[in-house]
């Protein structure tokens, strides 16, 4: 795992420009998504006649949110207030989408040019390896190789990018506020959370082995396809679409019961 990690980072090191670009766009997409939430308390409090933020006592999230937009918040008639608190909100949503949008536009760059240099790679190596590995590796597997398995590098850039790294600083985020909010409710919450991994981890590990099985089991239907595609004049030669037919519908069958 390690050691494919390093060769993804290798492959990340011409885009390291836009990957740092990215990695900002996404950590400012986070907190913004959490400044949004926040925001939340005064919009309600204003909406159902109370003061936007508290003057005395209130949580510690407030207390910060009075300190940077307690004047905006607070100014004029209750009118007013909430006029300002839905402005607020929606310059909010505003910036956090747009930086979520570059975040998503940077992440598939860099997932479709890695995709692509992994690809002239592999290619460049299938060319030096000798005849044998060609007369014992079926077409079809090597197709597959080059053409679909080299799309689950963008699985892998896409968790490391978008899923992992967003995922990781929204978590902080909300923590940080549901601390803010109650210190009891939260720690009560945070408990909860190895019962959670202890049941999610067998069904990761249930699926990584399930797409490894699909990857050898596409391999086999490209091969039959290519085989038979290449061969035609022999299949109808010797009247054998129904044995090829036959051939197929059970591969199809076993790729589908993965």
């Amino acid at each position: 795992m390690a050691h494919s990690g390093a060769r993804l980072l290798t492959l990340l090191r011409p885009y390291k420009v836009l990957f740092a670009a990215t990695i900002a766009a996404t950590v400012v997409s986070s907190i913004l998504d959490g400044f949004t939430f926040v925001l939340l308390i005064p919009f309600l409090r204003t909406l159902f006649g109370h003061a936007a933020l508290p003057v005395d006592g209130g949580t510690q999230v407030e207390a910060v949110l009075n300190r940077i937009a307690g004047p905006l918040l607070q100014a004029g008639a209750p009118e007013v207030a909430l006029r300002n608190v839905v402005v607020v909100l929606l310059v909010a949503l505003l910036l956090k989408n747009l930086t979520s949008y570059l975040a998503s536009v940077g992440s598939v760059a860099i997932q479709e040019n890695v995709v692509r240099d992994l690809r002239v790679r592999l290619f460049a190596h299938l060319q030096t390896l000798p005849l044998g590995y060609f007369q014992r590796t079926r077409g079809g597997q090597i197709i597959a190789r080059i053409i679909s398995d080299t799309d689950q590098a963008k699985t892998a850039v896409s968790a490391a990018l978008a899923s992992l790294l967003q995922n990781v600083v929204v978590i902080i985020v909300y923590v940080v506020i549901l601390f803010g909010l109650s210190v009891r409710l939260t720690l009560m919450s945070l408990l909860l959370a190895p019962v959670l991994l202890l049941i999610i981890r067998p069904m990761i590990n249930r699926l990584r082995r399930r797409s490894r099985e699909l990857a050898t089991e596409r391999g086999e239907v490209t091969s039959h396809v290519g085989e038979m595609i290449a061969s035609a004049k022999l299949v109808r030669a010797y009247v054998a679409e129904a044995f090829e037919l036959r051939r197929f519908r059970v591969l199809a069958e076993r790729y589908w019961k993965r």
